[in-house]
């Protein structure tokens, strides 16, 4: 995403907010994924009311295989977050 994507993103967020402080609005932002990661990675599940589930959750090793080489190489086990949307939110965009 590009600075001017970016700026757009958070004036448009500013303005559903009913502020016109973009900073305030930005700090807000990255706060709230900072807390969401934090809160993730050492505690488990995090249940954010009417939107949904964030989870971390651990793929096992798998076997990758390169058929332009032939070669069979091993991904070792990755952490990643997972998001699980509420079913009214799910409702809400199947509409």
């Amino acid at each position: 995403m590009d600075q001017a994507a970016k700026n757009r993103f958070f004036s448009n967020l500013a303005i559903e907010c009913n502020t016109l402080d973009v900073v305030t609005t930005k700090e807000f932002y990255y706060g709230l994924l900072r807390m969401i990661i934090n809160h993730v990675k050492k505690e488990g599940p995090l249940r954010l009311p009417d939107w949904g589930v964030f989870e971390l959750v651990i793929h096992k090793d798998r076997r990758a295989y390169n058929p332009q080489t032939k070669i069979v190489s091993y991904i070792g086990e990755k952490k990643v977050i997972k998001f699980k949307p509420e079913r009214r939110m799910r409702k809400f965009f199947s509409q």
